[in-house]
């Protein structure tokens, strides 16, 4: 079967899935080999996932989306992609699972493994790098907030 590519740049590229779960299933993968998330530049992946988001963007429009799942997919022999799923309502396609009922202190010990261990992001960032704390969010006004809204409106212009 032929592959039916949608968007192809340097680095990467956006295919149909030949079995998917809905039409319009795309599958987005760099040229090269990555067997995992790891063994990927930064701004590579940046890239990635900007590509997937524009790829959401288009099925939105190109599809009519109600929404999008968007996946990374590595790991146990599988090379990374993401995959963005074009969802309707009542499609039939369902991520459920039964929750646990974990005991609390299971739950801290978890926390404390996942939590910044390594620094907190205000004592890691980059020179020149604002972390935005809880503080600076209680302190924005609505004219920030429409400022803001005016940037990104004026960012997704930009997207062809």
């Amino acid at each position: 079967m032929t592959e039916h590519i949608v968007y192809e740049d340097e680095r990467t590229e956006a295919v149909l899935v030949m079995e998917p779960k809905v039409a319009g299933q795309l599958v987005i993968r760099p040229k090269g080999d990555f067997p995992d998330i790891e063994s990927i530049q930064p701004e590579m992946i940046t890239h990635y996932f900007y590509v997937a988001s524009f790829a959401a963007s288009v099925l939105f429009e190109g599809l009519g989306a109600e929404a999008t799942n968007i996946i990374m997919n590595e790991g146990a022999g599988t090379p990374f992609s993401i995959t963005v799923i074009p969802r309707k309502k009542d499609d039939g396609i369902e991520f459920k699972w039964e929750p646990l009922k974990i005991p609390e202190e299971e739950m801290k010990d978890a926390q404390q493994k996942v939590s910044w261990e390594f620094m907190p992001p205000e004592e890691s960032a980059p020179e020149n790098t604002h972390v935005v704390s809880q503080e600076d969010m209680d302190q924005k006004t609505e004219e920030d907030n429409k400022k803001e809204e005016d940037q990104l409106v004026k960012w997704y212009e930009k997207i062809p």
